[in-house]
Formats: structure tokens, sequence, C-alpha cells
């Protein structure tokens, strides 16, 4: 509803150019729809490959496959719509296509017409970007992965019958690092989860995390650690044991009886591996692997090739992607 909201008060501001940068075509046309039959509006639908036509139509308008085509059409037309051209960014080039859709954004107050420019990567032309606005579907949050959890436990029973199990604590940490992927990416992950055997075990998060990794493709700025401890194999410590076991309560277990005993130094990790002597089983590696599982956290490391060179990744935008790796 978030996402809708947001939308309706652009087309309220009566903003002619939306920019939609996303890889989830399908979610964002169901969100225009809605919106559309909210308002009372018609929606179209443009591609290189179809043309356009009315989203409840399966059938193009004549002569309107190539984009400045479809745009002298829009031009035309009298009605109050919302036009959605995909992946039309490559077109950004050819002036007759941005003098087009200048004049359409002109004639907004007239014509209240609104395009919708919905690509996976989207840089409008500069005569363009005075007349838009931005819009990103929002990330899945918790409520949104434990329904498409149920949907696609119940899609696997109704084709394999049986029954799924697991352990609780796989559940809660599959859904926690699916949290932040859109809905296409989480629901590919489920399956990778649940389908090979109707177990959800430790086992399978790690296969999770992998697969996380590998799509997100971060694997040349940051490597994946999927070795599994617990803050009892790491020797000494224990005034971060105590440290990190009040932490846990409060962000874990929703316990905000710990919640003023937990606030300490920021530092407490450092204070605490100076402070205390390390016992056999200590090491920062190991520290780190038991407070990553502890916390149901996937444990990332720089390689080390990658330290000395901290501008490479930003160069590259590996930076924002990294990010995207370990939120959630």
């Amino acid at each position: 509803m978030r996402d809708i909201h947001t939308l309706e008060e652009l087309l309220n501001t009566r903003t002619p150019i939306v920019a939609v940068e996303s890889h989830e075509e399908g979610k964002v046309l169901g969100l225009l729809e809605k919106l559309c039959n909210l308002n009372g509006r018609r929606l179209f639908i443009w591609n290189i490959a179809q043309g356009l036509r009315l989203s409840t139509n399966t059938d193009s308008i004549y002569g309107t496959q190539e984009l400045a085509a479809a745009l002298r059409h829009i031009q035309a037309s009298p009605v109050n719509a919302l036009y959605v051209l995909i992946d039309a960014h490559p077109f950004f080039d050819d002036p007759m296509v941005v003098r087009l859709a200048k004049n359409i954004a002109l004639k907004a107050d007239v014509v209240p017409r609104v395009l919708v420019f919905l690509s996976p990567e989207m840089e409008l032309p500069d005569e363009l970007n005075r007349y838009a606005a931005r819009f990103s579907p929002g990330m899945t949050d918790r409520e949104a992965i434990l329904r498409l959890l149920r949907e696609e436990v119940h899609a696997w029973l109704g084709s394999e019958g049986g029954r799924l199990r697991g352990e609780r604590a796989a559940l809660d940490a599959l859904v926690q690092h699916l949290i932040g992927l859109t809905e296409g990416e989480a629901r590919r992950l489920i399956r990778l989860a649940i389908r090979d055997d109707g177990l959800l075990t430790q086992s399978d998060i790690e296969k999770v995390l992998k697969a996380k990794h590998e799509f997100l493709g971060v694997g040349d700025v940051l490597a994946l650690e999927t070795s599994v401890a617990s803050m009892g194999d790491v020797g000494g410590l224990a005034g971060l044991k105590r440290w990190l076991e009040l932490r846990h309560r409060v962000f874990m277990e929703g316990d905000p009886s710990g919640a003023a005993a937990a606030e300490g130094n920021p530092a407490a990790w450092r204070a605490g591996r100076r402070q205390e002597p390390r016992r056999q089983g200590g090491g920062r590696r190991l520290e780190a692997a038991a407070f990553s599982h502890g916390f149901r956290c996937p444990l990332q490391q720089v390689p080390w090739r990658d330290r000395t060179q901290p501008a490479r990744s930003a160069e590259n935008g590996g930076g924002d992607v990294a990010l995207r790796a370990v939120d959630g």
C-alpha cells in the first residue's frame, strides 16, 4: 500500500514523466494496474517487441512498434491514461524520441497523460529530467517474505504432496537473509531451500547465502564465509560474551528488558579483545564466525588484495552492491 500511496501522490501533482528503475517488471506493472483501477484511469503498455497496447488487451495498436511512433500516437490521443514504456532507455539517443516525450510533458496541464519509463537502469536525458520524478518500489520486509514463503510452500505441497519439515532456527534465518531482496530473488531462493528434499536446515541456509552472494555479483568485492561457530567455541572474552548476550535478547528476541544494560561502549568488541587475554580457541576469524552465527547474519570478508585498493570497488559501483549483499 505504501508504494501505491507514493505513486498516487505523484499523479496528484500531475508529474508528466515518472522514471522507474527496477528489475521487477511484473510487480511494477501490477502496482500501476491497481493504481489505475483505483483512479479510473486506463493503462497502456509499450515494449519494442509488441508495440503499444491497452493493458487489458493482447492486441497492439497498429504501427506503434517503434518508440517514436508510439509517442506520436500518445501525443495525438486525448485519453487521460498512464503509458508505461518498458526498456525505452536505449532510444534516448534519438532526438525525435526526446522531443516527442518533451512535447507530451509540456501539455500535461491540458491533457494529464503520464509517461512511465520502466527499465532496470534509467538515465533520463537532461531535456526530460526537469519534468520527471523518480520512483522505486519498496524492498521486501519481514511480512512480505513470510507471505512469499507461505505461497511457495503451498505451491510445493500442491505439486509434491507430503509435508515440509525443518528447524525453527533455520526458518528464522531464511526469512532474515531474504529481507531486502526483490520478490523475484526471494522466491528463487525460497525454492532453492525447500524444493530439493522438503527439509529446511542450516545446510539450506548456506546454499541460500552462496546463491545470494553469486547473483548479487559481489564476488570481486566480498568473500562469503560459511563456517558455523558459537560463542561457546571461543575461549575467554567473558565481558564481550555478556555484552553480546544482552544485545541478542534485544535485537533477536525482541526483549526490551536488557536494553538499558545493553547500552555500552560502541567499541566493546575492540575493548573486550584488548583487555581480556585470549585463551586457546580464540581468534579473530572464529570470533567473527560465532558472532555472525549468533545474530543470523552472513559473514563477509574483504579479500586482502582489495584492502590495499579501497577505491577499486567504489569506482566500479561495487560498494552499493556489497552493502546490499550484507543488508538484512
